[in-house]
């Protein structure tokens, strides 16, 4: 898990250790959880993009499915990123003109007023400056943090607008679907914190270090 960009079923961890019982290594859910519970300690700072996105999930049994953003199929996934702007005499042509610190991304069930500036307020240090897309439920999130720019986008142009956080919508999915075609929604956060605690640590030389100190060091009946 700390050696390579992609993820890992637990069927090819339980194939690469050799184990003949298979229920042990899908406990190995438990260190994905631990990178999550070591990234919640740090909060995004300065500029930050705010935005959603939506991962394909399973679905069991003969479900009619709904289009759209309310689709069983799609779970929500807010993605915040910590992004600066570029001096223009460091811009490189192809380039985003922001670069980018620090990643969350959290699953969340509705995309209200309470849910994303409930967001804010938890991942984000009262001193942040967030961008956003013109998504009315993003109008209080001036009220938890320093200053709040909503700018109505065309979808086209989203990722001008939000670089990073589409960056790392994108990026995301391509893992996961490495491993499933779709995961379980009930599962799909802990794929996206070891998403996350790898891209935060991406410039670490050992994350096999740093895996083990979030390990051993977190409480597991926190786990649930």
């Amino acid at each position: 898990m700390s050696s390579t960009k992609n993820a890992f079923s637990a069927k090819e961890v339980q194939k690469q250790l050799g184990k003949k019982r298979y229920e042990p290594v899908w406990a190995m859910h438990k260190i994905r959880a631990v990178m999550g519970l070591r990234d919640d300690r740090y909060a995004l700072e300065g500029g930050v993009e705010m935005d959603e996105g939506f991962f394909s999930t399973a679905v069991y049994g003969e479900v009619e499915l709904k289009r759209g953003r309310g689709s069983q199929k799609k779970t929500c996934v807010v993605v915040m990123a910590e992004s600066e702007d570029v001096p223009e005499d460091q811009q490189k042509k192809g380039r985003p003109a922001k670069r980018c610190g620090h990643f969350k991304l959290k699953v969340v069930r509705k995309t209200d007023a309470s849910t994303l500036i409930g967001m804010a307020e938890e991942y984000m240090d009262a001193n942040a400056e967030v961008t956003t897309d013109g998504l009315p439920a993003y109008n209080g999130l001036g009220a938890v943090v320093k200053k709040h720019k909503a700018q109505v986008t065309p979808a086209k142009e989203a990722h001008i607008l939000l670089p990073w956080v589409h960056t790392a919508i994108s990026n995301a999915k391509g893992i996961i679907r490495n491993v499933y075609r779709c995961v379980d929604e009930d599962f799909l956060e802990n794929y996206l914190n070891e998403y996350c605690f790898k891209l935060n640590r991406r410039y670490f030389r050992c994350l096999m270090d740093r895996t083990l100190v979030a390990s051993v060091h977190q409480k597991w009946n926190y786990l649930g």
